[in-house]
């Protein structure tokens, strides 16, 4: 790596490489495919996951997908049972003194 003109800082790396767009592409990849994963084990279509290559509004997208679709894969919750009366207060129930 070569030495730059102010402070001495180094200059390359991998954005001197493959240029800016090609790191935000690499930061996609790599995410995509944690994202695509977390779609198929929750039981919906893996490709939403390729929302995240939109830029600024894909991981938003991802996002809300995940938190307010229903996932197949989970079990039902159980029913409530039935609820207790309120009581007032100072209100006695039979039996108490």
């Amino acid at each position: 790596m070569s030495q730059g003109r102010e402070g001495g800082l180094p200059v390359g790396g991998v954005e001197s490489q493959i240029g800016p767009l090609g790191g935000v592409l690499l930061f996609n990849l790599l995410t995509a495919w944690p994202l695509w994963r977390i779609f198929a084990r929750a039981g919906l279509p893996a490709w939403w996951s390729l929302a995240a290559f939109i830029p600024l509004v894909g991981y938003v997208v991802a996002a809300g997908l995940l938190c307010h679709m229903r996932w197949p894969n989970l079990p039902e919750r159980a029913k409530p049972g039935p609820r207790k009366q309120r009581r007032a207060v100072g209100q006695r129930t039979d039996g108490e003194e």
